[in-house]
C-alpha cells in the first residue's frame, strides 16, 4: 500500500497518507497549519539476525572458528592464569596463588568424543580392559 509519512517543515506535524502514484504529483497541504511546506518522512525497517546476548555472541563467533583457533584461545587464557597466579600476593596476605588452569587438553576431548560414541557394551568393555 503507497502509505507515505510526512512532516511539515513549519510546524513540525508529522502524520502519514495515502497516496497514488496520480495523485503524488499535486502537492499536498499539512493538515495542522495549512502549508506547503512537506517534506516525506522516510522509514526504514531493518532487520538483521543479530544476537541479543554476549553467551550467544560468543556461542556463534565459537562456531565459525576452527579446532585450532579455539586451542590457541584456551592456552592464551591459561597462560595468563598462571602468571596471575605468579605475581605476589598483596601486603598483609599470606598464603600462595593456586593457578586455576584448564585442566582438560585436546587429547582427552578426542578420548571422551569417542566413548560417548560407544554402545553400552563397549563401554563396559572399555572399564573392564581399559582398551578402544
Amino acid at each position: 500500500m503507497p502509505f507515505y509519512n510526512w512532516v511539515c517543515d513549519h510546524c513540525q506535524y508529522s502524520f502519514e497518507e495515502f497516496k497514488t502514484l496520480s495523485k503524488f504529483k499535486k502537492r499536498i497541504k499539512c493538515p495542522k497549519c495549512k502549508k506547503k511546506a512537506l517534506y516525506q518522512n522516510y522509514n526504514v525497517l531493518i532487520i538483521i539476525n543479530e544476537t541479543r546476548t554476549l553467551g550467544a555472541l560468543e556461542d556463534k563467533n565459537a562456531a565459525k572458528m576452527g579446532r585450532y583457533e579455539k586451542d590457541a584461545i584456551i592456552k592464551a587464557e591459561n597462560d595468563k592464569k598462571i602468571k596471575l597466579a605468579q605475581r605476589p600476593l598483596p601486603k598483609g596476605i599470606k598464603g600462595k596463588r593456586i593457578p586455576q588452569t584448564n585442566p582438560i587438553s585436546s587429547a582427552d576431548k578426542r578420548l571422551w568424543r569417542k566413548i560417548n560414541k560407544m554402545t553400552q557394551k563397549e563401554k563396559a568393555k572399555y572399564i573392564i580392559t581399559g582398551e578402544l
